[in-house]
């Protein structure tokens, strides 16, 4: 029998004693295990930031220390904190933000330099001192590791390395595509493979990225995240991660508070959480995740299922699934205004359209609606995507107001494309009895927004501008107004 599952099954039996427990069933399969029998009782531990045990235990989680004994009260592992009660039962977990990381015995930090300290923060020594604030930045040491017995930290673009005493240095450049990782915002190291999160130099949006010992970049997981994806976890070939910060490629509400998980080795990422909570670790098939304060247990299979059959079902017929989810979901939320009946002005949806809007692989749903403002009215559109078996909204743009005025009109939003990019553009026109209504009369007015390609461009932050109507504008817009070729999103004439 293996050393691993004898102490396993010794410390097993051992706990369920001190939580007084002896006629429980693990008991007699542990005591069996200790004596030679392969049965073991406990999962074994699977999280790479831990030297010692943690145990499940008829459905609670405990963690053993390296003496045998069971961790009570308030602890540091790796980068979270965690709390368990008088018999040792996981009741909280929380992510640290201080740049370092905790074993049993040790703990190192980051900063201005490089750190290790007692647990309490006794016995504080600098290990490294080359260039220590050499950018003027009190906190340029960050991301602290611990793997297989090497202390790794990122400062300024380089991965550096060393041994607990400070010997054995290394550095290493990251590096994919071309661009060398400048900022990491979170790291997390597992046999050898380099784990991370980063600002993109180009589009200001979290990178994910890994990484192999040599510093070269693995083909997965493969996906950019707006904001900054953190609180790192490797487990069973996935990576799981938690958005918690604004970003500018999903949103503000779209993705932050949610637990994901991505593969290590294809381009699948699945929503764990249908709520949002503030922290999590996963151990086995259970997320133990905190909201507000209280700790809720997730399945991590019966989730991941549901979100890659959402996903399934959507990628069978993208438009399909947009046109139902528009329907069933925000027709519900927002009801129909009565303006694109004919009638008169009310809040509502207008019209929607689904497109390929920034020109990569997944379609998007463009929303166009009447929301109150300003003791009137304005068009707005709204732009949705499917992401991780969830579709969530992208952003929110004022296109301009809305007009019912002159004897006669028109209004118009339309999604057609000027040059390389796709533009939404908003218009009105009014004419008197006699003119000509679809001939010759001009728009009044014609609001635009235009998606550059690649992650709708900073789609949080339209450019919300007006488009004056002037011969040989670069915007055409007129032409685009009427273009045979252009979605129309909504038309109403009154």
């Amino acid at each position: 029998m293996k050393q691993g599952k004898r102490l396993t099954a010794v410390l097993t039996a051992a706990c369920l004693c001190l939580l007084g427990m002896p006629g429980d069933p693990a008991l007699a399969a542990a005591g069996n295990a200790a004596q030679g029998s392969e049965t073991v009782s406990a999962e074994p531990a699977a999280d790479p930031e831990f030297r010692s045990q943690w145990l499940k235990m008829n459905g609670e989680l405990y963690y053993i220390q390296a003496d045998g004994t069971i961790r009570t009260g308030t602890f540091r592992l790796g980068k979270r904190t965690f709390q368990t009660d008088e018999k040792g039962v996981l009741t909280g977990v929380s992510y640290n933000r201080d740049d370092a990381f905790y074993e049993e015995d040790r703990a190192y930090f980051g900063g201005d330099s490089l750190y290790a300290a007692n647990p309490d923060g006794g016995n504080r020594q600098q290990l490294w001192s080359e260039n220590v604030n050499r950018e003027g930045d009190p906190d340029a040491v960050d991301c602290v590791w611990v793997e297989n017995g090497r202390i790794y930290f990122y400062y300024f673009g380089t991965l550096y390395s060393m041994n607990p005493d400070g010997s054995q240095q290394t550095e290493l450049k990251l590096r994919g595509n071309g661009i060398v990782f400048e900022d990491a915002e979170d790291l997390c190291i597992q046999d050898g493979v380099i784990y991370l999160t980063s600002s993109d130099p180009e589009y200001g949006t979290g990178r994910f990225a890994a990484f192999d010992s040599g510093g070269n970049r693995l083909p997965y997981p493969e996906a950019v995240f707006g904001g900054c994806p953190d609180q790192l976890q490797v487990e069973d070939g996935w990576m799981y991660f938690l958005q918690t910060e604004d970003g500018l490629h999903y949103g503000p509400e779209a993705c932050d508070g949610f637990l994901y998980r991505a593969s290590l080795t294809d381009s699948r990422i699945q929503q764990i959480t249908e709520e949002k909570i503030d922290s999590y670790f996963v151990y086995g098939d259970t997320a133990y995740c905190m909201q507000n304060g209280a700790m809720i247990r997730v399945s991590v299979s019966s989730a991941a299922a549901a979100s890659q059959e959402n996903q399934n079902q959507f990628w069978a017929d993208p438009e399909a699934y947009y046109e139902n989810f528009a329907e069933s979901e925000l027709r519900s939320a927002y009801g129909s205004s009565s303006w694109a009946q004919g009638g008169t002005l009310s809040e509502g949806i207008l019209g929607y359209a689904v497109e390929n809007i920034d020109q990569e692989a997944t379609d998007e749903l463009a929303v166009v609606r009447l929301k109150a403002q300003n003791g009137g009215y304005s068009v707005v559109l709204d732009v949705y995507r499917m992401f991780a078996g969830r579709v969530v909204k992208l952003g929110e743009c004022v296109l301009g107001p809305a007009s019912q005025s002159g004897q006669h009109g028109e209004a118009k939003v339309i999604l057609g494309r000027l040059g390389a990019y796709w533009t939404i553009q908003y218009g009105w026109r009014t004419w008197a009895d006699g003119q000509e209504a679809f001939g010759g009369i001009s728009w009044d007015s014609v609001y635009g927004c235009q998606f550059e390609s690649h992650y709708l461009s900073h789609v949080v932050e339209w450019d919300d501008r007006y488009i004056p109507e002037s011969a040989g504008t670069e915007y055409a817009n007129s032409a685009l107004m009427e273009a045979g070729e252009a979605k129309t999103l909504f038309q109403v004439s009154w």
